[in-house]
């Protein structure tokens, strides 16, 4: 067998001993390797510090050498090596634009590729190529009595097909026990060596080396055996800071290729075996004739214990029949036979409904009655009833942690057809929980005490009707809003859908009780910063701006805003969406709560862009007399707070209809959205109520387009829910405050609330025009003498499967709702998760609508989704109740299925970044990683990404673990 062979510089260099032994092997085994002539790096610290096309080129010339040679397979031993060719094949392959490059680079040195050579890995030629059995045919020294920890590293983060398994590798195995050798179970055999650590943190990489040695040691193994240059070098080279820091727990780290010549019988000094810092000193065992005797008798070789079940165990079993959901598919006695015989299993039953109460009283009569520590019971989804007869056994005198459950209906019964094959499954499901229940271990339950007041952030409706329920149950409140007032969207409304009550009416003695409230501390122009703590227990950040003006000491009197030196208003005012103009001391609307004014520093005189110059005459502090609450030199301050619980009602935003710019808005004055208009028509808003147009006309003809960023896969898919029903409302308020002609241009009406449907009908009574049909365009282009001076509707009537052109004066764009800007900023404060459309995600949508997945942490209102206000009262209303449970209650239990740090943490910091709850810190006095508890929810992300293997979790140990998934496959075992 003929191969091309690409060294790579770590086999010429660092891995030097990797290369003398691998080719004198594979030449012992009859595979020629013909180095490549003229070969250049592999392209893998372009890769990965340089630039990815870069990479490519460098490996392509490689491959086009080895393709050029005829020989059709290239062999790379070097991890790395074998990654970035078989990469560049894959982009040349599925990337034309990579393809390109490459193809103008090879050219350029007078070579091609056709993309044909198979790069080949020293573990593939021998395992699939030359076959186990052609290999223990040569062995004429078997390395028996060799206890070898097999040790694959990352392979450069688990490159292509090197391995059976890239999670449980098993080649090397096979291939040392072939040879003679024995493997002991290594269980960091996929972990990262330190390499990419020990230059650049050195104190994590040793430490992570001396993890990968001391597991070793502890499995009693004579050496490690690797595949990879890289890992071999770093386990090899560091022993000297090891011993210094840890002491000697050094094992040798050796190349399979050593090992394989050692078997075949080939002098040590060709294998290289002496360049390893760390010797290599196991010699073969004697030959079986030879062996040890005292006097006469020989000794006879010792013989392991069978492993004993503890004595002690005596588990319950219970497979329940849940009617026919189970029985009708799974042999429910046969199974409950077949377990009855498996050792610890004291008593086996079937029972038909094992949920109920009669069946929870069974397990505690057993529990007394056969003195049972373990239960495990077959039944449906752990989601279901787990919590159940956890309940269950825990009143029977057994920890509850000392109970495991069986899915064997929707994992079993419902998705099998036949009765046999499900029985069987069924049995292999329940052995697999008896051998985990016998490791099962006692876990206690702790108590997390829980502060009794709540933050609520956003003053919105939402959050204005939770602190209020809050407040009056008797807990404080702290209540932050980002806006000087209270009030959001809705102290904006003139009146609301489908009553039409006047909004401010509805909404002023809300805020005026929350400003009054005892209970509630509101801080308005204010920000959340920080969130720290757990459940029960958050530490909050607040950051207050400035108003330039003393809240305790301000009465509301406005007479400073009368006597500012701008005799005029001249700046837009954003609380009338810029139709109107303020002064730079302003309140942003007469029922403003608090009734604080402000001062606005990017315009003031008194400020240069924000910044204080004292050039103003300051007639608004003469204005403020004696009360001096006034203040200039005002600065930002940082507030913190402790909290047990926090309700997120931060509201949403209207869509930006600038991003439809054929609908015209910021093109035509008389295009407007929805809020603006409903400013219009308010009596306190810029117009005192009368429908004036930005050029001073009233309107005669007025069209509404419903859907604007809303149902569009071009801006946001989903409905905004309250457009149909507020553009109906606006078409009646512009209809009976100018008399106009109303056209509602609509793709669908959806009018599902109370009331709703009544309003439409009352619209059509009206003598609104509905047209159903998306516009395509709002345009001034006049095509006939009618539509000179107007806006024109170019929309498809669907009804009447006509084009129209409908002339208008004024063009109302309904707006759909969308997330705030800042939502995932928010969503990472307070450690929440959001959709995919970036509102914030609720844990369950019909279970626990108002609940996030931090405990503790509710939401409410349109930050959520899109909804009206009926619906936003009502879920504040549920997350304050939410809130309510947890605080009476006094504490919360939290179940012990926590993460934890073992004692061989590296220190490498890799698990904090990834813990999605934010539960895990570094401490800088031991150098280790630490879990909050509290905080931790059991994901057991950090569990699996540790790379030295130095974090488990209760509940899920690996000994368990292991032990469930060898009793589920006992029968292939």
């Amino acid at each position: 067998m003929k191969l091309s062979y690409f060294p790579g510089c770590s086999l010429k260099g660092l891995g030097r001993a990797y290369e003398e032994s691998l080719l004198p092997v594979m030449r012992h085994l009859g595979v020629e390797l013909v180095e490549l002539d003229d070969w250049n790096c592999c392209g893998a610290t372009a890769y990965m510090a340089v630039d990815e096309a870069k990479a490519c080129v460098l490996a392509a010339r490689n491959l086009a050498l080895a393709e050029q040679s005829g020989r059709g397979q290239l062999m790379a031993p070097c991890a790395a090596c074998y990654l970035v060719l078989n990469k560049t094949k894959h982009y040349f392959h599925d990337y034309p634009a990579m393809k390109a490059t490459i193809d103008r680079a090879l050219a350029a040195v007078g070579l091609s590729y056709a993309g044909d050579t198979a790069v080949r890995h020293p573990l593939d030629i021998l395992l699939n190529d030359i076959g186990i059995e052609a290999i223990r045919q040569k062995v004429t020294q078997p390395l028996k009595g060799l206890k070898v920890a097999t040790y694959y590293g990352c392979q450069i983060v688990r490159p292509y097909a090197t391995f059976d398994d890239q999670y449980n590798p098993t080649s090397m195995d096979r291939l040392l026990e072939a040879l003679g050798a024995t493997i002991v179970r290594y269980p960091l055999k996929t972990k990262c060596c330190g390499g990419s650590l020990t230059g650049t943190v050195p104190a994590a990489g040793i430490r992570m080396v001396y993890i990968l040695h001391n597991e070793a040691r502890k499995r009693g193994a004579d050496c490690i055996a690797t595949v990879c240059p890289l890992c071999q070098f770093n386990l090899d080279a560091y022993h000297a800071q090891v011993r210094s820091e840890y002491g000697e727990v050094v094992v040798p780290t050796v190349y399979f290729s050593q090992l394989m010549g050692l078997a075949f019988g080939l002098p040590e000094k060709q294998l290289g075996l002496q360049r390893a810092a760390v010797p290599f000193r196991w010699r073969p065992a004697p030959p079986p004739h030879a062996h040890l005797t005292l006097g006469r008798n020989p000794v006879p070789a010792p013989t392991l214990p069978m492993v004993q079940l503890n004595p002690e165990i005596r588990i319950g079993f219970y497979v329940c029949h849940c009617g026919h959901n189970i029985a009708s598919m799974v042999d429910c006695p046969e199974v409950a036979g077949y377990v009855g015989r498996l050792p610890g299993v004291v008593l086996s039953r079937d029972y038909k409904y094992m949920c109920s109460d009669p069946g929870q009283e069974l397990i505690q009569k057993d529990i007394a009655e056969f003195q049972l520590n373990r239960v495990v019971v077959a039944s449906c989804s752990p989601l279901l009833h787990e919590h159940t007869f956890r309940a269950a056994v825990a009143a029977g005198g057994l920890n509850p942690y000392l109970f495991h459950m069986v899915n064997i209906r929707e994992h079993d019964s419902w998705v099998h057809t036949d009765r046999q094959e499900a029985t069987a499954k069924a049995k292999a499901l329940a052995r697999a929980a008896i051998r985990r229940a016998t490791l099962a271990r006692a876990l206690p339950e702790r108590q997390v005490p829980i502060n009794p007041a709540v933050l609520v952030v956003g003053g919105g409706i939402a959050g204005i009707h939770a602190a209020l329920t809050l407040a009056q149950a008797g807990k404080h409140v702290w209540l932050v809003e980002r806006e000087p007032s209270i009030g959001g969207h809705m102290a904006r409304f003139d009146k609301t859908f489908p009553t039409l009550d006047c909004a401010a009416c509805i909404l002023t003695p809300k805020m005026s009780a929350v400003g009054s409230h005892p209970n509630i501390t509101l801080w308005s122009y204010s920000d959340v910063v920080q969130v720290d703590g757990f459940v029960g227990n958050f530490t909050v950040k607040v950051r207050r701006r400035p108003r330039y003006v003393n809240e305790d000491l301000c009465t509301g009197c406005q007479e400073c805003i009368g006597n500012c030196i701008y005799k005029e208003a001249k700046f837009p005012d954003e609380f009338n969406e810029g139709l109107g103009k303020r002064k730079p001391i302003h309140i942003p609307f007469p029922q403003a709560t608090p009734q604080v004014v402000l001062i606005d520093p990017q315009v003031c005189l008194n400020f240069k862009r924000g910044v204080l110059t004292d050039r103003c005459k300051k007639t608004c502090v003469e204005a403020c007399g004696d009360r001096k609450a006034i203040d200039f030199t005002q600065k930002e301050e940082v507030k913190e707070i402790q909290v047990g619980t926090i309700i997120v009602a931060t509201g949403f935003k209207p869509f930006d209809v600038r991003r439809v710019p054929q609908y015209g808005y910021g093109t035509y004055p008389n295009v407007y959205t929805a809020l603006e208009v409903e400013r219009l028509v308010n009596a306190s808003g810029p117009t005192a109520g009368e429908v004036i147009l930005r050029d001073g006309r009233r309107p005669s003809a007025i069209a509404i387009i419903h859907c604007v960023g809303s149902r569009d896969k071009k801006t946001n898919r989903w409905c905004s829910r309250v457009c149909c029903m507020y553009s109906m409302k606006l078409a009646h308020l512009l209809k009976e405050h100018s008399g106009a002609e109303l056209y509602n241009f609509y793709i669908d009406i959806r009018a599902p609330g109370k009331g709703y449907e009544e309003f439409y009908d009352k619209l059509n009574e009206e003598g609104v025009h509905f047209i159903r049909g998306r516009v395509g365009e709002v345009t001034d282009w006049a095509m006939i003498p009618e539509e000179e001076g107007k806006l024109v509707i170019r929309v498809e009537d669907t009804l009447a499967g006509v084009v129209r052109r409908i002339p208008v004066d004024m063009v109302v764009l309904a707006t759909g709702l969308e997330p705030h800007a800042d939502a995932q900023d928010v969503r990472r404060l307070f450690n929440m998760s959001c959709g995919t459309e970036g509102f914030f995600l609720e844990r369950h949508p019909k279970l626990a609508p108002v609940n996030t997945f931090t405990d503790g942490v509710f939401i409410a209102g349109c930050c959520q989704g899109p909804r009206d206000i009926p619906d936003t009262v009502a879920q504040a209303g549920a997350a304050a109740a939410e809130a309510l449970a947890l605080i009476d209650r006094g504490f919360i239990m939290q179940e012990p299925n926590t993460a934890y740090i073992l004692d061989d943490c590296s220190g490498c910091k890799s698990c904090i970044p990834l813990c999605p709850y934010t539960a895990i810190a570094f401490d800088e006095a031991t150098g280790k990683a630490v879990i909050n508890e509290a905080l931790c929810k059991g994901c057991g992300t950090c569990v699996g990404s540790c790379p030295s293997g130095s974090i488990g979790q209760h509940l899920f140990e690996d000994d368990e673990v292991f032990s469930e998934i060898a009793g589920l496959l006992a029968a292939y075992l």
